[in-house]
């Protein structure tokens, strides 16, 4: 079964983690902004990505 995942990119740490993974895309999405929010809050940058299936193969 394909899932939808979000990745965090943190520069301080230098590698990729996952942060949240579900077989549907909303609750992936909420964690996304809920983490992002408290990544942010004292300042630390983030990048996030988000995969999930298209056409059966995964796809940013």
């Amino acid at each position: 079964m394909l899932r939808w995942v979000a990745m965090f990119y943190r520069p301080a740490a230098g590698s990729w983690r996952t942060a949240a993974q579900s077989a549907h895309r909303s609750p992936v999405l909420y964690a996304l902004g809920e983490m992002t929010r408290a990544v942010r809050a004292p300042g630390d940058e983030v990048t996030v990505a988000l995969w999930g299936p298209k056409d059966g193969a995964w796809h940013r």
